[in-house]
């Protein structure tokens, strides 16, 4: 069994565990779990601003999804709405998503994949599942994140990630290999009798895992989706393996009765914002340790249950680390899933947000003048010259 070589003193300090909330974000009877703000405040979340969780069933009358309307290409479960000054991502996990907006686009993508907005100085869109496929659920995150305020009026943007498109690499005992989300990675490398735990990581913004997320947003962040897999790796068969490096270390703590193994990451240099959300599952985060040994069992615990969020002081430019330590349990299948976590690491803004509804900026004054132009037809100042709510109305490439 191979043992940490992390020193405890690089952990970040823990300063919070908060509890996800229950949300209705459209005024009505849908709801959602919300991490931030409603379990963290935005002061503590800079520059993340909001992450909501959804996961609806497999339904007919799936209340985010176009499965009711005669497959009308018009109709969005989420009508047309504003926003401006903000970048915006809509992570799905399962389903099929889709996106209009006054840019013009009209999009369909698969998941796992991602569609994302830097709003800028102003956009209507529309969005909401898809056609679902039967028997698929309907789950994912949408995360806003805020833009200094010289920045809130540049022009707008957009970009749509399929799952080829959106990086995911896998990590386990100290080996990684990197890989799309159409690929797949298996490790022969190991005891055949051991159980392990493998983590698939999906790199979503700014870089991490030796690959460069997608997502491009104003503000610098780490956004990474990881998921937890405890893996009987006699049923593996390895094509592709690479060295982990130092920040992306599993290793495993035999000295307990019940087996886990210990994941540690490294937050990227500048940033002074650290969150985990834990969307499902469970995980102990090792907050310090007793004394100079790096055994996991010598280190102290805090359980993250189902819809927690860790807040770390990020601000110790020589404290970097967070360690997770994952139980593997009295026996695994093939693949079992134990546990979901979002990572959100980003530079602070340390700006006042004036927030109202879709609309985030920096003074109560900026906010006015936003709704004088909606209410006057001025918004947004930057969109198609023709009606981007008809899909018809869309112009030929060669006209356009």
């Amino acid at each position: 069994m191979s043992r940490s070589n992390n020193h405890h003193n690089n952990l970040m300090e823990l300063i919070r565990v908060g509890q996800a909330g229950i949300t209705h974000p459209f005024g009505d009877e849908r709801s959602v779990l919300q991490a931030f703000p409603s379990g963290i405040s935005a002061k503590e979340a800079d520059p993340f601003l909001m992450c909501d969780y959804f996961s609806m069933p497999p339904s007919s009358d799936n209340p985010f999804a176009n499965n009711n309307k005669n497959h009308d290409e018009d109709f969005f479960p989420v009508d047309w709405h504003p926003h401006r000054g903000f970048d915006i991502a809509s992570y799905l996990k399962s389903g099929v998503g889709r996106h209009g907006d006054s840019l013009g686009n009209r999009e369909t993508f698969e998941t796992p994949g991602m569609q994302w907005m830097s709003t800028g100085s102003g956009v209507y869109h529309a969005e909401g599942g898809g056609r679902q496929p039967p028997n698929t659920s309907l789950t994912g995150f949408q995360i806003w994140i805020n833009v200094p305020s010289n920045r809130k009026m540049d022009d707008p943007r957009y970009g749509t990630v399929p799952p080829k498109d959106l990086p995911t690499i896998t990590v386990r005992c100290g080996k990684t290999s990197a890989m799309t989300s159409s690929s797949s990675t298996n490790n022969n490398n190991v005891d055949a009798n051991s159980q392990s735990v493998i983590v698939k990581a999906r790199v979503l913004a700014g870089s991490a895992h030796g690959v460069q997320g997608p997502f491009e947003t104003v503000q610098p962040v780490q956004m990474v989706d990881w998921e937890f897999y405890t893996h009987s790796p006699a049923e593996e068969n390895e094509t592709e393996q690479q060295a982990c490096t130092p920040d992306e270390t599993t290793t495993r703590s035999s000295e307990e009765e019940e087996e886990e193994e210990v994941f540690s990451f490294d937050i990227a240099p500048g940033l002074d914002t650290a969150m985990l959300y834990v969307y499902e599952g469970e995980l102990d985060l090792i907050t310090s340790s007793d004394d100079d040994n790096d055994d996991a069992t010598q280190k102290n615990r805090t359980r993250l249950r189902t819809q927690s969020i860790a807040v770390w002081n990020a601000s110790d430019a020589n404290r970097r680390r967070l360690q997770l330590a994952v139980r593997l349990g009295a026996s695994a299948s093939a693949e079992t899933k134990s546990a979901g976590a979002l990572l959100f690491a980003g530079k602070k803004l340390n700006q006042p947000i004036a927030w109202h509804g879709p609309i985030v900026m920096t003074t109560q004054a900026e906010i006015q003048q936003t709704m004088r132009e909606i209410r006057n037809g001025q918004f947004p100042p930057k969109r198609v010259p023709w009606d981007y709510t008809k899909i018809a109305n869309k112009p030929l490439e060669e006209e356009f």
